[in-house]
């Protein structure tokens, strides 16, 4: 393990509490938005798939094939929308009309009392993630 800041300064026990600390803190702002990012995605994968499961039988075109088949097309579509989803938003951030929409859409949603608030931790521990990250690419 290589340290970029040793402190001999600090006992062993505070520089092992410290680490671990920073540790944890880097941890957590990989796994959070990892997570919420999943969740969402198999929110909206269920919710896809929930609606292709209850198209009538008669409107189905995918009716004749055979169930497997049938349940491979809707994993494959329940994956795709929310993957789709994600390159639009990104599309969108990209250009001056979209960075409007998103930043309409983050004013309303500031406005939902616990909503706001988790959304706006969230945003600030990638930011400073990025941020951390960016510069450490370009050292």
């Amino acid at each position: 393990m290589v340290q970029s800041n040793p402190r001999p300064d600090l006992p062993l026990s505070a520089r092992l509490r410290q680490d671990l600390k920073n540790d944890l803190i880097a941890g957590l702002l990989v796994v959070i938005p990892l997570a919420t990012t999943i969740w969402l995605s198999t929110i909206v994968s269920r919710f896809v798939l929930a609606f292709l499961t209850s198209i009538p039988k008669q409107f189905n075109p995918f009716i004749t094939l055979n169930p497997l088949l049938q349940d491979l097309i809707n994993l494959a579509l329940g994956l795709t929308v929310p993957l789709m989803g994600i390159l639009l938003i990104g599309l969108m951030a990209r250009n001056i009309v979209g960075r409007w929409l998103l930043e309409f859409g983050e004013g309303t949603l500031s406005r939902i009392p616990l909503a706001g608030s988790v959304y706006k931790t969230l945003k600030q521990l990638l930011e400073t993630f990025n941020v951390g990250f960016c510069r450490k690419n370009h050292n």
